[in-house]
Order: C-alpha cells, then sequence, then structure tokens
C-alpha cells in the first residue's frame, strides 16, 4: 500500500515539482471548497463575507513542514 506521502512524491518527481508545491496546491483546491460552502450558505454577500473567505484561505494556505 502506498502512503499519501509517497504518492505525492512520486508526482512530484514526473511533475518536476517540490513535494510542498504540490501540498499548497491540494490546500488551495481545500479552501476553494470551503469558500464555495461559505458563499452558498450566505444569502446575502457582504463585505464579512469577503472577510470569512480571506480567513479561510489564510488558514488552509498555513504549510507546515
Amino acid at each position: 500500500m502506498v502512503t499519501k506521502k509517497e504518492l505525492l512524491s512520486k508526482i512530484a518527481v514526473e511533475k518536476r515539482l517540490s513535494v510542498l508545491h504540490l501540498k499548497r496546491i491540494v490546500r488551495l483546491r481545500i479552501a476553494l471548497k470551503k469558500i464555495e460552502v461559505l458563499i452558498d450558505n450566505d444569502d446575502n454577500i457582504t463585505d464579512d463575507t469577503y472577510v470569512k473567505c480571506n480567513e479561510v484561505i489564510r488558514s488552509t494556505l498555513v504549510i507546515t513542514i
């Protein structure tokens, strides 16, 4: 059985990307999904919604090594 880390490493070698870069891409997709849910649940989009979206992006894209 292949671990998630091994799979990311294999993809990184094939695409000549760093694993860190791939993790960031994955996290960006997660952040976008969270934002879609946030916007779908909010009937009235205001500046507060914009701030919440930015907080989601910032918290999701924090890279842990």
